[in-house]
Order: structure tokens, then sequence, then C-alpha cells
């Protein structure tokens, strides 16, 4: 393999563990809160998104901005849900490390 395609191989690895990472870290930080019922929880969510971001949780409707994500979570999901699982993100963060092992052996 040469090293230009090792190189940009390796980025995109980079990359989509980072994606997976913060997908992983999402879903650990609304999990943790609900289970605690604790604000706090939120300002550790909206430091994984840009001050623009905007979401689109289907059925509950778009927000977007810090301020309208928070409300969200505060006014709707806490006092709504009792808990969330997102089991799913921890078997798709093995799944990329088993491929990036395999692609290099």
């Amino acid at each position: 393999m040469e090293q230009k395609e090792f190189l940009s191989r390796m980025t995109r690895v980079e990359d989509q563990l980072k994606i997976q990472s913060l997908a992983s870290q999402y879903c650990w930080i609304v999990d943790a809160g609900l289970d605690e019922k604790d604000e706090s929880y939120i300002n550790k969510l909206l430091g994984l998104f840009s001050d623009d971001a905007e979401v689109d949780y289907s059925q509950f409707g778009k927000y977007k901005g810090h301020e309208k994500i928070y409300y969200f979570f505060k006014d709707f999901v806490y006092t709504n849900f009792d808990s969330f699982r997102h089991y799913v993100r921890t078997s798709t963060l093995i799944s990329v490390v088993q491929r990036l092992y395999q692609s290099f052996t």
C-alpha cells in the first residue's frame, strides 16, 4: 500500500471513529441525564453541538440553536420520559474497531 493511500485510509478511519464517538457520547449523556434527572447533563449535551445546530427529533419537532435544544430536553424530554436506552451505539463502535483491525491485518 502506498503511503498516500495509507494516509487517506487512516484519515477516513479517524473521521469515522470521531463521528461514532460523538454519537456514543450523545447517547451516554442523554441516558445518564434522564437516569439522574439532572439538568447539568443538558449542558454537557450542548457541548457536542455547534452553536447553530439544528436537530430533528421527528414527531417531537425540530430545534435550532442551543437555547431551543436545551428547553426541548428540560421541558419535554426530562418531564415525559423516565429513561432512554441507546444500546445500539456500543455494538456499532465494536464493529468499526473490528473492521479497522481486519483492514490492516
